[in-house]
């Protein structure tokens, strides 16, 4: 038997006619379309009704990859940018959606908007990228949920509640994974069952929706009506802080909010959920190239091989991890959707190591020598992580960039397109460019000369961006000296060896 109170969580008669009602977890397709009719109308008081129910949602995207805020945005409707933001619209900066919006905007005054109270209120609260993972993969089960685009985007959901035994409603997809690391009791009995289990509507299935939703967000949202039967359900999940946080909430409100919102700030919350997904990574390295009874236990559905390593990963996380280009792997397991087990031969062991102990941190191991964190690089870019990349990068410039190597991670800096690397490459560079390894090194004057040729039918009053930014290094270097006479003169000498490289070069900049 289940524990108390989840299964008539799931398993409840319908009450009075049985007629199927939309849930505040549960998107619906007609609002969702009338609020994007509504937002490119710039209809402000259409879009503030329909922002007042409970069946749409400002994360998801259309057909068109688009959100209800790159469309205000896009559209020059200031007001219903304003509103969108005000509502829970996300512009998080050097993410898919945020910078889709930024740069879509119609006029400065909007992309002024975005970043200040966008951009600037993302930053100010912490943004993590695993979270914000976490939530995309969120939105996309409900999209599934929904019926919404099943064929364009398999999210690999792999527990399914619906609404009645005939199944028919719209079911409610999640993933076994982050049940088993957020709440074990729920997913030891969903677990067992895992597609199509039935269940009537009613408020006991509004309850489960939200449970589901905190489950990836760690933030919990329910009708003040319904929070004593959340406190009895989720003290049956033995989730008993939040039961107490909701039995505070409403006995501690003077119920002028129709919802109680427990939501931790943003450091709490990702200290909770690297802790509750981080084991995942030490779970992840396997001896054999089959899923094993165990792996399946902990929702694993997929091994990568190499060089005689294995590793066991969560496809959806691998997918939504690489947002916004996670064609991939997207392809990877398309082609072939019932097999479990890729062999990537050209990828270095150490790599997908790497990969597994960032999937589910955001972080990666500490004390790596540099070909294996060159080797993860080259990897990530290969696979078109970004922010996996970004780490990886931020980590070589921190522990590995000095003025031995830095022409060589310059060269690599500019191959895998990380601006982190080449500015501290180019720091180290500007730094020791008296030495004579340094600019009497013929691969740093292909660079310069590679980036002269960037600028399209150049002239010589063009300037060269390696150049200039060699430049301002230099002049940098000198004002945080914060003296004159030998500081002077070194930075005016580095200034001739740049000129002396560009005439070698036969350029002018």
């Amino acid at each position: 038997m289940p524990p108390y109170g989840v299964h008539e969580l799931l398993i409840k008669e319908r009450e009075g006619s049985g007629a199927a009602s939309s849930t505040s977890d549960s998107v619906d397709p007609t609002a969702q379309a009338a609020l994007i009719r509504a937002v490119r109308d710039g209809d402000l008081e259409r879009v503030r009704y329909l922002l007042s129910r409970k069946n749409i949602s400002l994360l998801l995207r259309d057909e068109h990859d688009s959100t209800p805020l790159y469309y205000a945005a896009l559209c020059g409707e200031f007001d219903v940018c304003k509103l969108l933001l005000e509502n829970g619209a996300k512009a998080d900066e050097k993410t898919f959606d945020g910078e889709r919006a930024y740069y879509a905007a119609l006029n400065d005054r909007i992309r002024t908007l975005l970043r200040d109270e966008g951009f600037k209120r993302q930053v100010a609260r912490g943004h993590y990228p695993f979270l914000a993972s976490l939530e995309q993969l969120n939105v996309a089960r409900q999209r599934d949920g929904a019926a919404c685009m099943e064929e364009e985007e398999d999210i690999f959901s792999d527990v399914e509640v619906s609404l009645d035994g005939s199944g028919g409603g719209r079911p409610l997809s999640c993933h076994f994974f982050v049940l088993r690391a957020r709440c074990p009791r729920l997913a030891r009995y969903l677990g067992s069952r895992r597609k199509g289990i039935p269940v009537g509507m009613g408020d006991r299935y509004r309850v489960l929706c939200a449970v589901v939703s905190y489950l990836y967000t760690n933030r919990l949202e329910i009708d003040r009506k319904l929070a004593t039967l959340a406190v009895d359900v989720l003290s049956s999940l033995r989730l008993r802080d939040l039961a107490a946080a909701v039995t505070e909430a409403r006995d501690g409100g003077d119920g002028s909010t129709s919802s109680i919102v427990i939501e931790p700030d943003a450091q709490v919350t990702r200290a909770r959920m690297v802790g509750a997904f981080s084991p995942f990574a030490l779970y992840s390295e396997s001896r054999s190239p089959q899923l094993s009874q165990s792996h399946i236990e902990e929702g694993f559905d997929v091994i990568l091989s190499s060089g005689g390593a294995h590793f066991a990963f969560h496809k959806a996380l691998l997918c939504v991890r690489g947002e916004p280009t996670f064609q991939f792997f997207q392809k990877l397991f398309a082609d072939d959707p019932l097999k479990n087990t890729f062999n990537m031969a050209d990828v270095a062991p150490v790599s997908l190591h790497i990969l597994a102990q960032w999937l589910y941190s955001d972080e990666i191991p500490e004390d790596l020598d540099l070909p294996s964190l060159l080797d993860a690089l080259m990897f990530a870019d290969y696979i078109q992580f970004p922010v996996l990349k970004q780490c990886v990068a931020s980590e070589i410039a921190r522990s590995h960039c000095d003025g031995e190597n830095c022409v060589a991670l310059l060269h690599v800096a500019r191959l895998s397109d990380c601006e982190t690397l080449q500015d501290e490459a180019l720091a180290h560079i500007a730094e020791s460019l008296e030495d004579e390894k340094i600019y009497g090194d013929p691969l740093l004057g292909e660079l310069i000369l590679e980036s002269a040729n960037e600028v399209e039918n150049r002239e010589a009053v063009d300037t060269i961006e390696l150049v200039d930014e060699l430049r301002w290094h230099i002049q940098n270097e000198l004002a945080d000296a914060k003296a004159e006479g030998e500081a002077q003169e070194r930075a005016e000498a580095k200034h001739a060896l740049l000129e002396d490289i560009l005439r070698e070069l036969k350029l002018q900049a």
